[in-house]
């Protein structure tokens, strides 16, 4: 990601904020006033409260998700099944090799605090990327989902029945274990 966020810099096609967002509300309203004129990603460098920056509409544009993936335009999902289609579903996954510290190891509660809208219950992830493991098989599976970020450092997903995230939950619930 950050390869193809300086690649874009180099272009120009990054807005930058540099002055100071209150992550409650004040972010969101900057978003959806530059979403009104198109959807450059952009990087918030000074979020209060937050010790990274914050990149929104990284994912917004076709064109930059083709990119993303070496696809023609018009030709992401063709482009998108072939990569799956390079993958054995069947074959077991192997887990990476653990370091004693991994490098991009970051608690929850470090990450920043967005709170998007007044009616939601605080700040939340609006897309997270999850891993988890289907607890009969040890399969791998990684779901984009929204999630709340409670007090306590944890996340609650918020998953629809027909998600593999969802499938995988409900079979670690069926035995009594974490997923």
């Amino acid at each position: 990601m950050r390869t193809y966020l300086k690649t874009l810099e180099e272009r120009g096609e990054i807005q930058l904020v540099r002055r100071r967002v209150d992550p409650q509300f004040e972010l969101s309203a900057v978003i959806a006033k530059v979403q009104q004129s198109g959807a450059p990603p952009i990087v918030f460098a000074d979020v209060a409260g937050a010790d990274m920056p914050v990149i929104s509409n990284i994912y917004s544009s076709n064109d930059r998700l083709c990119e993303m993936i070496g696809a023609a335009r018009g030709e992401f999902c063709r482009r998108w099944d072939e990569l799956l289609g390079r993958i054995d579903p069947s074959a077991p996954f192997v887990e990476p090799a653990a370091e004693p510290t991994p490098r991009f190891a970051v608690p929850v509660a470090s990450l920043p605090h967005i709170t998007w809208r007044a009616k939601d219950d605080g700040p939340y992830i609006t897309a997270g990327v999850f891993y988890a493991k289907n607890p009969d098989t040890g399969v791998g599976n990684l779901s984009f989902c929204r999630a709340s970020m409670r007090d306590d450092g944890t996340l609650l997903c918020c998953i629809d029945p027909p998600h593999d995230l969802a499938r995988y939950q409900a079979l670690a619930e069926a035995r009594d274990e974490p997923l």
